[in-house]
């Protein structure tokens, strides 16, 4: 399981991974895309620290204002990441694209959430999801779901937060 969160001050991101996210975001507009972030939780303050994406899958469904990832294909990405890092890197949440619109969570992104931190097998209390937003220019925005309190917070802009490159 994750650790406690104390409200992170920021989400640690390579930018070969932002990069990543933002071209695979491209590739599938006008219609959404998304996957899943793997990593782990640093410190001092438990601050996630992403170092993978896993795209949408190759039986994903893109529409304009929904995606269904292939869970197949994920599934096994996780694992192969997971073995491939000795144990070390877990499942942080996932993230999807809104061409043409906001990086604000939809009532849908917010029930996945909710879903993703109460599945014990997603082992994840607190779960993040990241929204690439835009289109032209594409923004990053970062939330996370505090399993215990029901409630959200953003990290509004991660692009405008520090961002490591650590690859």
């Amino acid at each position: 399981m994750s650790q406690l969160i104390d409200k992170p001050d920021i989400i640690w991101i390579g930018t070969s991974t932002v990069t990543e996210l933002i071209s695979e975001s491209g590739k599938t507009t006008p219609n959404e895309t998304g996957g899943v972030l793997m990593g782990y939780w640093g410190s001092p303050k438990a601050e996630p620290v992403i170092t993978h994406v896993i795209g949408p899958g190759p039986a994903a469904i893109h529409e304009p204002c929904r995606f269904v990832p292939d869970h197949d294909y994920q599934l096994n990405e996780i694992a192969r990441v997971y073995e491939l890092s000795q144990r070390t890197l877990c499942y942080l949440g996932d993230w999807h694209s809104h061409p043409g619109g906001t990086g604000n969570l939809s009532y849908r992104d917010l029930l996945t959430l909710r879903r993703i931190a109460n599945s014990h097998t997603a082992r994840v209390d607190y779960p993040l999801m990241l929204i690439v937003s835009g289109g032209s220019k594409w923004e990053l925005n970062g939330w996370q779901y505090e399993i215990h309190r029901k409630w959200f917070w953003s990290f509004s802009g991660i692009r405008s937060m520090q961002i490591t490159t650590y690859e």
